[in-house]
């Protein structure tokens, strides 16, 4: 289930409510969204460039990414 999905994860976090893992995929630039009743990828949302932590703010279902970049 997640193996197929996070081919590169970093941040993770659920939100128990809706029953939803968000997992922060730093080489697709998205978060992915999994149903833990059925363990389905229910689909990705499009974020920035290297996504690696997301956070779900339980009482309005937002969820937040957050961003590395390397400036040299």
């Amino acid at each position: 289930m997640l193996a197929q999905t996070a081919r590169s994860t970093y941040g993770l976090d659920l939100d128990l409510k809706r029953k939803r893992l968000y997992v922060a995929l730093l080489g697709f630039n998205a978060v992915a969204v999994m149903d833990l009743k059925s363990g389905k990828n229910l689909g990705m949302i499009p974020s920035g460039w290297g996504t690696t932590r997301v956070k779900c703010i339980p009482s309005t279902g937002e969820v937040l990414a957050g961003e590395y970049r390397d400036w040299e």
